[in-house]
């Protein structure tokens, strides 16, 4: 259970990075 918690973890950390990513290059488009 704590191995499956691990990676839910792990995928939603990437999809935050993701996402903070594409603000930040939508960002300095606008700028």
């Amino acid at each position: 259970m704590a191995e499956t918690r691990k990676y839910y973890r792990a995928l939603r950390n990437q999809r935050e990075e993701k996402g903070s990513k594409q603000l930040l290059t939508t960002e300095s488009k606008t700028a």
